[in-house]
This record gives structure tokens, sequence and C-alpha cells, in this order.
């Protein structure tokens, strides 16, 4: 049976560790490969100038995100978003996963996130924008949504 020196293991440890950082000079001469379309154009211009404020899956918002300015919403930036985005329309999917990765079962479970939605939905239908309820789930799984 082999038994080893903690401090020297530690020592190799630290010294593994202790690899020298590249400058930035180094790391800029780094070739990198980037698309050649330059990231602040759009690759399409929105098909209406409908704003639609958002809770949905990644899936949905790749679908939607061309019908206009699609806003997604999380706990921390909703009332900005109503109060600055104007937004014309609010879509709530039924989703376990979010596209912001926020929300988590507050559609289907009583958490703190489900009465952040509450708040949400009442302040939106205050403010008079319409709502819309996007039922993805399959008919086994409606009960848990509604």
């Amino acid at each position: 049976m082999h038994v080893s020196d903690g401090s020297r293991e530690s020592s190799e440890v630290e010294r593994l560790l202790a690899h020298p950082r590249m400058s930035d000079a180094a790391l800029a001469m780094i070739p990198r490969w980037s698309p050649p379309v330059p990231p602040w154009k759009p690759i399409k211009k929105p098909n209406s100038s409908l704003r639609i404020a958002a809770i949905v899956s990644d899936r949905l918002y790749q679908g939607l995100r061309f019908e206009g300015e699609l806003m997604l919403l999380t706990p921390e930036n909703w009332r900005s978003v109503l109060r600055h985005g104007r937004p014309d329309l609010l879509i709530v999917e039924s989703t376990w996963v979010t596209a912001t990765g926020d929300w988590h079962l507050a559609q289907s479970a009583p958490t703190a996130d489900s009465e952040g939605l509450r708040d949400l939905v009442a302040a939106y239908r205050a403010a008079a924008v319409p709502a819309a309820y996007w039922m993805t789930a399959d008919r086994g799984r409606v009960r848990i949504f509604v």
C-alpha cells in the first residue's frame, strides 16, 4: 500500500495552478473567427411594429422573434418593460423552462415566482395590455398549467 505525503501533493497542485496568465498583447495575437455578418446589424427586420412582452420557451421565442419586437420578461425587468417598453401584447406560454431561465415552475406550483407572475399579469391588465396564454403543453398536462 502506498502512503502519499499530503504536503508534497499540495505543493504539486499549487505549482500547476500557478500557471502564468497571458497578457492582453498575447491574447490579441490569437486568431479568432467572427461571423461574416456584423453583430450590430439585425439578421432580419421584424414583420410588424408589434411590441410583444413575453414569458416563453426558447422554441416559441425562435418562432416569434421576427413577428415584432419581442421583449423577454424576467422578475427583474418586467416592471421596466411595462413602464418604458410600451408593449402592445403580453404572451405567457405554458412552459417548464423559459427562454430566460426565470419563472421556474411559476405556472404550475405555488412558489415565490408564481406570486411574482400573478403580480405581473395583474399589472399588465391594469395597464390595459391585452394578454394571451399560449398553451403548448400536451393534453395530459393541461391541468397543471390551467
